[in-house]
């Protein structure tokens, strides 16, 4: 098993997580620091912030974290455009359950092509796309 952060259309009430998640475990919402979004042409992508001038690694990415099948993620990999837009990594992720706060290793995907002319985002990509 493993532990995975989404951020966009994968989260609850949003058009694909019942296709790939519906049956994992929702562990609770999270966040990952040094990160920020920005819109790719109709769906949230999330990049490093550190470097990015104006936020310099001061922005988070809100999210959801699932415990899933590894199998799993070999599907979601596909979904996220097979490496060619997204890779997934293994970051630091604070989420946040009812009664406690925990820091754990989940995997994300994070955009891996440029952000030249791309709208910031932040954290509030539902409003803003």
């Amino acid at each position: 098993m493993a532990y995975l952060f989404v951020y966009g259309y994968l989260m609850r009430g949003c058009r694909q997580h019942n296709k790939y998640l519906s049956g994992d475990k929702y562990l609770g919402k999270a966040i990952i620091r040094e990160h920020t979004l920005f819109d790719a042409g109709g769906f949230p992508v999330a990049v490093l912030s550190a470097g990015i001038e104006g936020l310099e690694g001061s922005d988070v990415v809100v999210g959801e974290v699932y415990e899933v099948p590894k199998e799993r993620l070999e599907e979601i990999d596909i979904y996220e455009g097979g490496g060619l837009m997204f890779g997934r990594q293994l970051l630091e992720a604070e989420m946040f359950t009812k009664r406690e706060y925990e820091i754990c290793n989940v995997y994300c995907y994070i955009w891996n092509r440029s952000i030249n002319g791309l709208e910031h985002l932040g954290s509030a990509w539902r409003e803003k796309i």
